[in-house]
């Protein structure tokens, strides 16, 4: 128990030399950490040439593209011309099906995240709606429209909105 009672009280008084005891040592040591700060920013924010200016644009309105879209546009009449697997339609999730040679609208370009309108990184952009009596998609096929993403080089254009 003595050693203990010991060992406790080096550990203070090592603890108060280094500075890190007492309500002194800390206001010295937060005002040290303050002017840390401040010479920081004004180092940072200085009036330099070589930094770089921020736009107050979004990637939206600034209409920034990653070039996996192509040139489609909404409304464009699209057909699927790779062959893939699609998973995301309830009655083939288990299985999947190829659409390839389906005909679909598109009906939206997703590039942009929804809170701050910056580009995002989806690689299949190309949100395309295909209904169940579409051109290339077999009868009875489908009993309600869905919806797949792609990219455009997976797309070709059968005709322009």
């Amino acid at each position: 128990m003595l050693v203990m009672l010991c060992l406790v009280l080096c550990l203070v008084l090592c603890w108060r030399s280094l500075g890190y005891g007492g309500s002194r040592a800390l206001s010295a040591q937060v005002g040290y950490r303050k002017s840390l700060v401040n010479a920081v920013n004004i180092a940072e924010f200085g009036e330099e040439e070589s930094s770089p200016v921020e736009s107050p644009l979004t990637d939206e309105a600034a209409k920034k593209t990653h070039g996996y879209e192509g040139d489609f546009r909404i409304g464009d009449i699209v057909r699927v011309k790779n062959s893939c697997k699609i998973y995301s339609v309830k009655q083939y999730a288990d299985k999947g099906f190829d659409p390839k040679g389906f005909e679909g609208v598109v009906s939206a370009l997703v590039l942009y995240g929804r809170k701050y309108k910056s580009l995002c990184s989806a690689i299949t952009p190309v949100k395309v709606e295909f209904q169940p009596t579409s051109n290339g998609i077999p009868d009875g096929m489908f009993d309600r429209k869905w919806n797949a993403h792609f990219a455009g080089d997976e797309l070709e254009l059968i005709k322009r909105a």
